[in-house]
C-alpha cells in the first residue's frame, strides 16, 4: 500500500487562501480608498464653494440692509421737504390773506358802525365793534352773508345798547355787539398775519 503525504500540500493551500484573501483586502481597500479620497476631496470642494457662495451673500444682504437704511434716511427727507414745500406753499397762498380779510372788512362794514377790536382763533374772526343801532348790526350780518368773498357764515353773539337813549340828549342811542365770522376756505391762521390779526 502507498502512502501519500497531504500536509505540505494542504499547507501551501491554506498559505495560498491567506494569500489571496489578504490580496483581496488589499485591492478591495485600494479601490475603496481611490474612490474615497476623491469622493472626500470634491465634497469638499462643494462645501468650501457653498461657503464661499454663503459668505458672498451675507455680504450681499450686509450692503443691502445698509441701502434700506439709506432709502428710510431719503424717505425721511424727502417727507421733511415735502413738509417744507407745503409750509412754503402755505405761506404763499396765505401772506395776502390779512390784506383781503382787512379789505373785505372795510368793504362790508355799513356807515354808522365801525369795529373796536378783532381777535382770530383758527379761521373764525371775533369782531367787536359799536353801531348807531340795530338795523346797522343786521346790515352787517347781512354784507356778510350774501357780499362776503373771504368772510361768512355770521354768527351774532352779543348785542348791548349803549349811550343815552333820553329824547332830550342829542346823542342817537348806540350799540355794541360781537359777531362771529369765519373764513368761507376754512383756512387755519395765516403764519404771517399776526401784525395785522390779533390772535387769541
Amino acid at each position: 500500500m502507498i502512502l501519500f503525504n497531504l500536509l505540505p500540500y494542504r499547507e501551501a493551500l491554506r498559505l495560498k487562501q491567506k494569500q489571496d484573501f489578504f490580496a483581496s483586502i488589499l485591492l478591495a481597500a485600494l479601490i475603496g480608498g481611490s474612490i474615497a479620497v476623491p469622493s472626500n476631496l470634491f465634497l469638499n470642494y462643494l462645501l468650501e464653494e457653498q461657503n464661499t457662495k454663503n459668505q458672498l451673500l451675507k455680504q450681499e444682504i450686509t450692503e443691502l440692509d445698509k441701502r434700506i437704511v439709506e432709502v428710510a434716511d431719503f424717505e425721511l427727507e424727502i417727507s421733511a421737504l415735502e413738509s417744507r414745500r407745503k409750509a412754503v406753499e402755505n405761506l404763499q397762498s396765505e401772506r395776502n390773506l390779512p390784506v383781503q380779510i382787512l379789505s373785505e372788512l372795510t368793504r362790508l362794514l355799513p356807515e354808522g358802525a365801525y369795529l373796536t377790536s378783532m381777535t382770530q382763533e383758527g379761521g373764525t374772526l371775533r369782531l367787536s365793534g359799536i353801531a348807531q343801532s340795530n338795523q346797522r348790526v343786521s346790515e352787517l350780518l347781512k354784507n356778510f352773508e350774501t357780499k362776503g368773498d373771504w368772510l361768512g357764515f355770521p354768527e351774532l353773539a352779543e348785542i348791548v345798547a349803549v349811550g343815552n337813549e333820553s329824547s332830550s340828549s342829542n346823542q342817537p342811542a348806540m350799540v355794541q355787539f360781537t359777531v362771529f365770522v369765519r373764513h368761507k376756505n376754512k383756512i387755519a391762521t395765516p403764519a404771517g398775519g399776526a401784525g395785522l390779526v390779533e390772535s387769541r
